[in-house]
């Protein structure tokens, strides 16, 4: 390390720290004055300094393949790997692939979040990106996460209704569990619109995780699709390992559901046929077959069951943070900005409500 004198001018070498494999990264400039060289060195140690002894000359791809997939695929869920994965080789690898770990920008991941076709592509996108990139920082590979600031999304072309629409009252819950005129689907109702369960946990659902005695339901696995195929797995956090209460009516519609399996309905309520699981990808087809009988009824879908399950309780009287728990999220906030739609109508109502206030008010009572 130093500055040496050449035929050219001047060259500076400064050991500005070791690359993630553990090989030593130098710098080299060189300059026409020995002023410059000095300069030149000034600015190597600085940047020396502020990475802190390791090397952020190594690319976002290598990175990835070589250090933040070894250690998360030790950690996550099957599911989430995928995830990552997805979002990978699809939106950061194209966009980012070859640049230095060190040299990405706030400006630069705008440009790649604005070329995705949906917010929703956009969203995780930069989740992941800023997950490799908070890895990175972790390691003292860069000093800031760019992508952990506010990044404008790309507009919505498609209204959410198209993806399930939410059903805001329990007298319409029950309306509709009772069109349900085959076992598979009236289970998959009763278990989203009574319970609130994710997909997944609807699926993963045996029968002796029902407890008649107690009334009580208990979340212990789910099964989703995995890398391309079912997969049964542990819930997706510890609050999604849960007891859940049944109401009088659940009860009811589930002891209906036993009795209606006969011996070979062994898995769960949603596993009619005995010698195998009901499908992610026949629950969703159970459920656009419904639709298609009863085209008078909103859009339905497992993930809409469970939204209209908070909902309805909520609007029900039931308070948010006990919702918050029968849903397993960790956080109530979760369930207020994420799961919880009154409709149009149900603000009118609540309108009435309030009229209802303000006559008691001006008449004095």
């Amino acid at each position: 390390m130093g500055i040496y004198k050449t035929k050219a001018g001047y060259r500076v070498q400064v050991d500005i720290g070791a690359l993630p494999n553990g090989k030593r990264d130098r710098k080299t400039a060189v300059c026409k004055t020995l002023r410059e060289a000095k300069q030149a060195e000034v600015d190597l140690l600085m940047l020396r300094r502020d990475l802190r002894g390791h090397s952020n000359r190594v690319t976002l791809s290598a990175y990835i393949d070589d250090y933040f997939m070894p250690d998360k695929q030790a950690i996550l869920r099957k599911n989430t790997i995928a995830g990552y994965r997805r979002d990978i080789e699809l939106r950061i690898r194209p966009a980012f692939g070859g640049c230095l770990i060190g040299d990405l920008t706030h400006a630069g991941i705008q440009r790649m979040l604005s070329s995705c076709p949906t917010k929703k592509t956009a969203t995780n996108a930069r989740d992941t990106l800023r997950c490799i990139l908070a890895h990175a920082k972790d390691n003292e590979l860069i000093v800031y996460n760019p992508a952990a600031g506010r990044f404008k999304m790309p507009q919505e072309t498609v209204k959410k209704e198209q993806f399930g629409e939410w059903v805001t009252t329990l007298a319409e819950h029950v309306e509709i569990i009772k069109k349900a005129d085959d076992i598979e689907t009236r289970a998959l109702l009763v278990l989203g619109l009574c319970f609130g369960l994710r997909k997944g946990e609807v699926l993963g659902l045996d029968w002796e995780d029902v407890d008649f005695t107690s009334r009580t339901l208990r979340i212990e696995r789910t099964y989703t699709y995995t890398l391309g195929a079912p997969d049964l797995t542990p819930p997706k956090t510890e609050e999604s390992r849960r007891a859940i209460p049944m109401t009088d009516y659940a009860y009811g519609q589930l002891l209906k559901l036993r009795e209606g399996g006969g011996v070979t309905h062994v898995f769960g309520p949603v596993a009619a046929h005995g010698n195998r699981r009901m499908s992610p990808k026949r629950a969703t087809d159970l459920l656009v077959r419904f639709r298609r009988r009863n085209p008078e009824l909103p859009h339905l879908t497992m993930t809409t069951l469970r939204h209209s399950f908070a909902t309805a309780a909520i609007r029900s009287g039931i308070n948010v943070a006990s919702i918050s728990k029968w849903l397993g999220h960790a956080d109530v906030t979760t369930t207020l900005n994420r799961y919880v739609r009154p409709l149009l109508v149900n603000l009118k109502e609540d309108a009435k409500v309030l009229d209802e206030a303000y006559c008691r008010a001006a008449s004095g009572a």
